[in-house]
């Protein structure tokens, strides 16, 4: 019960980073996620956390830059959990969205890269450490696949400057909005690959999100 009601919130905050005008697409995103959940008995909440977080970072939804210490926070979290192909592959778009961040308008400091740096070496060595590489791969279901097709094609497509203002009162910045929609589906489908079969169910939340983040067309 406490993974299936923190996985639709956790899907529900993805979709509102990603796609901050469909509040309705949130709410219907995450009751099909926590279905799917119901449905599997599985799910992937560090990964989804660290995706939902990686995102806030790009999208810029707090409408102001992350402190350092924010950085940090988010930075442990990842590497303690980076356990699973999927919460690894996350950790890592986390570690990808603190450089990109410097990057981007309204850039966030430079020194932001080393942290950016540390992050992603934590994660792949947590990885590698708790043997998040399953080694008897199998190819991922059939199924697990059409949906990340489904999800590249429609959030790709979906228009990437909202309407809606950040909490900061501002206009969201379209060119951020693509970049953690096409790091979140990277993401999302290198765990998914390396996972394959033995992680494919616990992608489908993540999958989910993805797709309903395109919101209303």
């Amino acid at each position: 019960m406490f993974r299936t009601a923190a996985t639709i919130a956790l899907v529900w905050m993805l979709i509102r980073e990603l796609g901050p005008d469909g509040q309705k697409a949130a709410l219907a995103g995450a009751a099909v996620a926590g279905l799917a959940v119901v449905y599997t008995g599985d799910t992937e909440l560090a990964a989804l956390a660290g995706l939902a977080l990686a995102s806030r970072v790009l999208t810029r939804s707090t409408g102001r830059v992350p402190l350092i210490t924010d950085i940090v926070a988010i930075g442990v979290f990842a590497g303690v959990f980076a356990r699973t192909p999927l919460a690894w592959t996350a950790g890592l778009a986390v570690a990808a969205a603190v450089a990109l961040d410097t990057g981007l308008p309204r850039p966030a400091p430079d020194r932001y890269v080393w942290l950016a740096a540390a992050i992603g070496v934590s994660v792949t060595v947590t990885a590698v450490i708790s043997g998040a590489v399953y080694l008897n791969w199998m190819r991922p279901y059939l199924l697990t696949l059409s949906a990340g097709v489904v999800a590249w094609v429609v959030l790709l497509r979906s228009p990437s400057t909202p309407r809606t203002l950040d909490d900061d009162g501002r206009e969201f910045v379209p060119t951020r909005i693509r970049s953690a929609r096409l790091l979140a589906l990277g993401a999302v489908t290198l765990g998914t690959l390396v996972g394959g079969a033995a992680f494919a169910t616990g992608s489908w939340p993540l999958w989910v999100g993805l797709a309903f983040a395109a919101g209303p067309r």
